[in-house]
Protein backbone atom coordinates (compact mmCIF):
# COMPACT_ATOMS: atom_id res chain seq x y z
CA UNK A 1 0.00 0.00 0.00
CA UNK A 2 1.67 3.45 -1.10
CA UNK A 3 1.87 6.62 0.73
CA UNK A 4 -1.86 7.99 -0.26
CA UNK A 5 -3.33 4.75 0.75
CA UNK A 6 -1.89 4.45 3.55
CA UNK A 7 -2.97 8.28 4.49
CA UNK A 8 -6.42 7.25 3.91
CA UNK A 9 -6.28 4.27 6.35
CA UNK A 10 -4.91 6.21 8.78
CA UNK A 11 -7.95 8.58 8.25
CA UNK A 12 -10.86 5.56 8.46
CA UNK A 13 -8.83 4.16 11.53
CA UNK A 14 -9.02 6.92 13.56
CA UNK A 15 -12.05 7.49 13.10
CA UNK A 16 -13.35 3.59 14.44
CA UNK A 17 -11.33 4.20 17.12
CA UNK A 18 -13.79 6.16 19.32
CA UNK A 19 -13.28 9.51 17.89
CA UNK A 20 -16.83 10.73 16.55
CA UNK A 21 -16.38 13.29 14.73
CA UNK A 22 -15.84 12.12 11.46
CA UNK A 23 -18.97 10.66 10.09
CA UNK A 24 -19.60 8.27 7.31
CA UNK A 25 -19.97 11.56 5.45
CA UNK A 26 -16.84 12.99 5.95
CA UNK A 27 -14.79 9.50 5.48
CA UNK A 28 -16.95 9.73 1.92
CA UNK A 29 -15.91 13.33 1.59
CA UNK A 30 -11.93 12.18 2.16
CA UNK A 31 -11.95 9.20 0.03
CA UNK A 32 -13.32 11.71 -3.22
CA UNK A 33 -11.08 13.99 -2.15
CA UNK A 34 -8.07 11.26 -2.47
CA UNK A 35 -9.40 9.73 -4.98
CA UNK A 36 -9.34 13.40 -7.60
CA UNK A 37 -6.21 13.95 -6.30
CA UNK A 38 -4.91 10.52 -7.50
CA UNK A 39 -7.04 11.01 -10.86
CA UNK A 40 -4.83 14.95 -10.93
CA UNK A 41 -1.50 12.90 -10.39
CA UNK A 42 -2.72 10.50 -13.14
CA UNK A 43 -2.12 7.51 -10.37
CA UNK A 44 -4.69 5.22 -12.02
CA UNK A 45 -4.59 2.25 -9.68
CA UNK A 46 -4.74 4.64 -6.58
CA UNK A 47 -8.07 6.38 -7.95
CA UNK A 48 -9.71 3.30 -8.92
CA UNK A 49 -8.63 2.11 -5.39
CA UNK A 50 -10.11 5.35 -3.55
CA UNK A 51 -13.54 4.93 -5.79
CA UNK A 52 -14.05 1.30 -4.81
CA UNK A 53 -12.98 2.05 -1.29
CA UNK A 54 -16.22 5.09 -1.50
CA UNK A 55 -18.50 2.39 -3.11
CA UNK A 56 -17.92 -0.42 -0.48
CA UNK A 57 -19.58 2.47 1.88
CA UNK A 58 -22.22 3.65 -0.47
CA UNK A 59 -22.65 1.57 -3.63
CA UNK A 60 -24.35 4.43 -5.35
CA UNK A 61 -21.74 7.12 -4.43
CA UNK A 62 -22.19 9.57 -7.73
CA UNK A 63 -18.58 10.66 -6.87
CA UNK A 64 -16.84 7.10 -6.93
CA UNK A 65 -18.56 6.52 -10.06
CA UNK A 66 -17.47 10.16 -11.49
CA UNK A 67 -13.83 9.09 -10.72
CA UNK A 68 -14.36 5.80 -12.26
CA UNK A 69 -15.33 7.24 -15.43
CA UNK A 70 -12.90 9.93 -15.69
CA UNK A 71 -10.30 7.31 -14.88
CA UNK A 72 -11.24 4.94 -17.33
CA UNK A 73 -11.63 7.86 -20.11
CA UNK A 74 -8.62 8.64 -19.42
CA UNK A 75 -7.55 5.17 -20.07
CA UNK A 76 -9.61 4.90 -23.14
CA UNK A 77 -11.63 2.24 -21.64
CA UNK A 78 -14.91 4.25 -23.38
CA UNK A 79 -16.90 1.37 -22.85
CA UNK A 80 -16.86 0.87 -19.38
CA UNK A 81 -16.40 4.77 -18.66
CA UNK A 82 -19.84 4.76 -20.39
CA UNK A 83 -21.59 2.63 -18.26
CA UNK A 84 -20.00 4.84 -15.00
CA UNK A 85 -21.10 7.62 -16.06
CA UNK A 86 -24.65 6.54 -16.91
CA UNK A 87 -24.49 5.56 -13.45
CA UNK A 88 -24.18 9.11 -12.49
CA UNK A 89 -27.51 9.73 -14.85
CA UNK A 90 -29.23 6.90 -13.14
CA UNK A 91 -28.57 8.28 -9.71
CA UNK A 92 -28.57 11.77 -10.20
CA UNK A 93 -30.23 12.64 -13.37
CA UNK A 94 -30.58 16.45 -12.98
CA UNK A 95 -26.59 16.03 -12.77
CA UNK A 96 -25.57 17.74 -16.25
CA UNK A 97 -22.37 16.42 -15.94
CA UNK A 98 -23.43 12.56 -16.30
CA UNK A 99 -24.81 13.90 -19.54
CA UNK A 100 -21.91 15.48 -20.99
CA UNK A 101 -19.40 12.56 -20.02
CA UNK A 102 -21.48 10.38 -21.40
CA UNK A 103 -21.82 11.90 -24.65
CA UNK A 104 -17.91 12.43 -24.69
CA UNK A 105 -17.58 8.87 -24.30
CA UNK A 106 -20.05 7.87 -26.87
CA UNK A 107 -18.55 10.86 -29.38
CA UNK A 108 -15.15 9.02 -29.18
CA UNK A 109 -16.43 5.76 -29.42
CA UNK A 110 -18.19 6.93 -32.85
CA UNK A 111 -21.20 6.47 -31.68
CA UNK A 112 -23.01 9.54 -32.12
CA UNK A 113 -26.53 8.45 -32.86
CA UNK A 114 -26.51 7.12 -29.23
CA UNK A 115 -24.69 10.33 -28.20
CA UNK A 116 -27.67 12.27 -29.82
CA UNK A 117 -30.30 10.36 -28.51
CA UNK A 118 -28.93 10.96 -24.81
CA UNK A 119 -28.20 14.88 -25.32
CA UNK A 120 -32.11 14.47 -26.11
CA UNK A 121 -32.95 13.20 -23.35
CA UNK A 122 -30.80 15.76 -21.39
CA UNK A 123 -32.78 18.54 -23.22
CA UNK A 124 -35.79 17.11 -22.24
CA UNK A 125 -35.69 16.58 -18.63
CA UNK A 126 -32.89 19.71 -17.73
CA UNK A 127 -35.03 22.15 -20.26
CA UNK A 128 -34.08 24.61 -23.01
CA UNK A 129 -32.42 27.08 -20.57
CA UNK A 130 -30.04 25.10 -19.56
CA UNK A 131 -26.74 26.40 -21.73
CA UNK A 132 -24.43 24.11 -21.08
CA UNK A 133 -27.14 21.19 -21.83
CA UNK A 134 -28.73 22.90 -24.75
CA UNK A 135 -25.08 23.43 -26.42
CA UNK A 136 -24.40 19.90 -25.44
CA UNK A 137 -27.24 19.31 -27.88
CA UNK A 138 -25.52 20.95 -30.70
CA UNK A 139 -22.28 19.41 -30.69
CA UNK A 140 -24.56 15.77 -31.06
CA UNK A 141 -26.39 16.98 -33.67
CA UNK A 142 -23.27 18.38 -35.25
CA UNK A 143 -21.82 15.21 -35.31
CA UNK A 144 -24.58 13.47 -36.73
CA UNK A 145 -25.21 15.80 -39.65
CA UNK A 146 -23.30 13.75 -42.42
CA UNK A 147 -24.08 16.52 -44.66
CA UNK A 148 -27.97 16.23 -44.43
CA UNK A 149 -28.63 19.92 -44.81
CA UNK A 150 -32.16 19.58 -42.95
CA UNK A 151 -29.77 18.49 -39.87
CA UNK A 152 -27.23 21.47 -40.67
CA UNK A 153 -30.27 23.60 -40.43
CA UNK A 154 -31.34 22.34 -37.29
CA UNK A 155 -28.12 22.22 -35.66
CA UNK A 156 -27.48 26.06 -36.42
CA UNK A 157 -30.82 26.73 -35.28
CA UNK A 158 -30.05 25.02 -31.75
CA UNK A 159 -26.67 26.46 -31.33
CA UNK A 160 -27.98 29.98 -32.27
CA UNK A 161 -30.40 29.25 -29.31
CA UNK A 162 -28.00 28.23 -26.71
CA UNK A 163 -25.43 31.46 -27.50
CA UNK A 164 -28.42 33.33 -27.00
CA UNK A 165 -28.89 32.13 -23.55
CA UNK A 166 -25.24 32.86 -22.31
CA UNK A 167 -23.59 35.04 -24.44
CA UNK A 168 -21.60 37.08 -22.39
CA UNK A 169 -20.21 34.20 -20.96
CA UNK A 170 -19.03 31.95 -24.14
CA UNK A 171 -15.38 32.17 -25.43
CA UNK A 172 -14.39 31.68 -29.11
CA UNK A 173 -13.75 27.76 -29.04
CA UNK A 174 -18.21 27.66 -28.35
CA UNK A 175 -18.57 29.49 -31.31
CA UNK A 176 -16.89 27.01 -33.28
CA UNK A 177 -19.28 24.45 -34.14
CA UNK A 178 -22.05 27.45 -35.45
CA UNK A 179 -19.69 29.06 -37.69
CA UNK A 180 -18.29 25.80 -38.74
CA UNK A 181 -22.00 25.12 -40.05
CA UNK A 182 -22.38 28.33 -41.64
CA UNK A 183 -19.31 27.72 -43.40
CA UNK A 184 -20.15 24.15 -44.58
CA UNK A 185 -23.48 25.50 -45.87
CA UNK A 186 -21.77 28.46 -48.31
CA UNK A 187 -19.32 25.97 -48.99
CA UNK A 188 -19.49 22.62 -51.18
CA UNK A 189 -15.46 21.39 -49.18
CA UNK A 190 -16.65 21.82 -45.74
CA UNK A 191 -14.09 20.18 -43.21
CA UNK A 192 -14.42 16.35 -42.79
CA UNK A 193 -16.42 14.94 -39.35
CA UNK A 194 -14.61 15.39 -36.02
CA UNK A 195 -11.49 16.78 -37.69
CA UNK A 196 -9.75 19.51 -35.35
CA UNK A 197 -12.95 19.42 -32.59
CA UNK A 198 -11.50 18.03 -29.69
CA UNK A 199 -9.94 21.06 -28.04
CA UNK A 200 -13.25 22.60 -28.44
CA UNK A 201 -15.48 19.83 -27.70
CA UNK A 202 -13.11 19.77 -24.32
CA UNK A 203 -13.87 23.17 -23.55
CA UNK A 204 -17.91 22.25 -23.51
CA UNK A 205 -17.43 19.24 -21.35
CA UNK A 206 -14.81 20.26 -18.67
CA UNK A 207 -16.67 24.00 -18.53
CA UNK A 208 -15.51 27.58 -19.01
Amino acid sequence: MDSLAKLAAFFISGSSSGKEDYSKNSILEYWSCLGFIALIKQNNQQAMYCAYKILNFDPKNVQAFVILGLNLEALYKMEEATHNFREVIKHQPHRQDGYACVVHCLLQSNRPAEALVIASDAVKLLTWKNFEIVFLYTVALYENCNNDMKMMENCLSVGSRALNLLEDQIGEGHFYYVEELEHRKRSDHGPKFGEDFGKNRKIVFTGR
